[in-house]
């Protein structure tokens, strides 16, 4: 039933809610709305011109081709719109959500935009939007090149194929770029504190990120050597080469996965210990193990019957 059938008045008001109405084709007029929620609607195909709108959301509106220019929308969610093929320029938008938008090939150049969530988009670029702070452009099969922008926080671009660098930017705290299997470079972000970069088989090296506290490098089998950082507190590495005792990096990687773990040093004076790293080393860094840290009760059971005479 078409939720405007029941109102006798919808000519004044500041939000309308017509969300998964099987019968409304129209979006009316109406003077003085701000929000407007339409997802779900399979007959709309317009929006029409609300100059007061600040908040729209049309998602899974696969019949709408367009979005019309709204000079004080601040916030759009148009994930799904199979149909939707551009995104025009609103100059006041700081939220856009255009997920699994299939037709849309291009994100415009919008200075006031701080989140951008584009997954699964057919985009070839993220330009520099100056006041991005979230970006996650996960599944995108086209993307080849993100811009440097100096106020973004975090950067989701996991499962991007054509990805083979992340450039520098300059505040960057939370970088997810999971199974990027051609990224060949990350650039020395100083503020990092979290990086998965699990299966991205092509990187060789991880710089050495001053502030890194958490390490995913899981299946990087090209990566020998792990970043020297005296911040890191955990690292989630199975299935890598990087602890190898062919490996030239050997001793030094053995010291530094050891001092990852705080409880670990009362032990680390024992001179079998290093004996015991292949046996320790799958039930401390096996990714269900967290670490180590959630096990330690078990661990130190394991040590108190090998390592006591």
């Amino acid at each position: 039933m078409c939720k405007l059938c029941g109102k006798r008045n919808v000519h004044n008001q500041s939000s309308l809610d017509c969300s998964k109405c099987s019968k409304i084709t129209k979006i009316p007029l109406i003077k003085g709305l701000e929000k407007l929620y339409c997802h779900d609607c399979k007959l709309i195909n317009i929006i029409p011109v609300i100059n007061n709108l600040r908040i729209l959301h049309c998602y899974g509106c696969k019949s709408i081709i367009e979005i019309p220019t709204l000079n004080q929308l601040e916030l759009l969610d148009c994930s799904y719109c199979s149909s939707l093929v551009k995104i025009p320029l609103l100059e006041k938008l700081q939220i856009l959500t255009c997920i699994e938008c299939i037709s849309i090939r291009d994100i415009p150049l919008i200075k006031n935009l701080r989140k951008l969530h584009c997954h699964y988009c057919l985009i070839t670029n993220i330009p520099e939007l100056p006041g991005l702070e979230e970006l996650e452009c996960s599944g995108c099969p086209n993307l080849k090149d993100i811009s440097s922008m100096n106020n973004l926080l975090v950067l989701e671009c996991d499962n991007c194929p054509c990805i083979t660098k992340i450039p520098l930017f300059e505040n960057l705290q939370y970088l997810n770029c999971n199974n990027c299997q051609h990224l060949i470079d990350i650039e020395q972000n100083k503020e990092l504190f979290y990086l998965n970069c699990n299966r991205c088989v092509s990187l060789k090296t991880i710089p050495n990120f001053e502030k890194l506290e958490q390490l995913g490098c899981c299946n990087c089998r090209l990566l020998t050597f792990i970043p020297n950082s005296d911040s890191l507190e955990k690292i989630v590495s199975a299935g890598c080469i990087w602890l190898n005792i062919n490996n030239q990096h050997y001793d030094m990687n053995i010291k530094k996965l050891i001092r990852l773990q705080k409880w670990f040093k009362q032990v680390i004076v024992s001179f079998r210990l290093k004996r015991l790293i292949k046996q320790l080393i799958p039930l401390y860094y096996h990714p269900d193990a967290k670490g180590g840290y959630f096990h330690k009760m078990n661990m130190m059971k394991f040590f108190n019957k090998i390592l006591i005479p």
